[in-house]
């Protein structure tokens, strides 16, 4: 039995991200931050990325892509044995699923270790997580996580 809740626990515990110590990196002027936030947006692996992507000194703009939700009703009537007679009818809902984020909006983002991931959590002044942030170099998500103070911070 002990051996039991030794194992899930381990399993569990293997499951879980770790918070990591945040270095602050010196961030020289606001282009330079603009690049490295951009650089990690784009550097996203292929199911988190951005479709879009607009970075200006007091927001963050980006597109998830689009979300399309579709119904198709049809019927078939058979008029001889080789003639037939289809009616369709379909409608298409297509929404466009984009975020802005404010600077002033957020609080300092957080960084976690996961397997072989950094994970970037950008969170908002009620500490409720807006965006993830993934990468595999640890100074790059520290230079992330500079560059979003140094617009916060502006």
């Amino acid at each position: 039995m002990h051996k039991l809740l030794l194992f899930i626990l381990v399993c569990l515990t293997g499951c879980s991200a770790t918070p990591v110590k945040y270095d602050s990196v010196d961030i020289a002027s606001e282009s330079d931050a603009i690049a490295i936030i951009e650089q990690l947006f784009w550097e996203q692996p292929e199911k988190h990325r951005v479709s879009e992507l607009y970075i200006k000194s007091n927001f963050i703009a980006y597109s998830d892509g689009v979300s399309v939700k579709s119904k198709t009703i049809g019927s078939n009537i058979a008029l001889t044995e080789n003639v037939g007679l289809s009616v369709s009818n379909q409608k298409a809902e297509y929404k466009h699923l984009s975020n802005r984020v404010y600077f002033n909006s957020l609080s300092a983002p957080k960084l976690f270790k996961k397997r072989d991931w950094f994970i970037i959590q950008l969170v908002d002044l009620s500490d409720r997580v807006i965006k993830n942030i993934y990468t595999r170099d640890r100074v790059k998500a520290q230079k992330f996580i500079s560059a979003i103070l140094y617009f916060g911070a502006s």
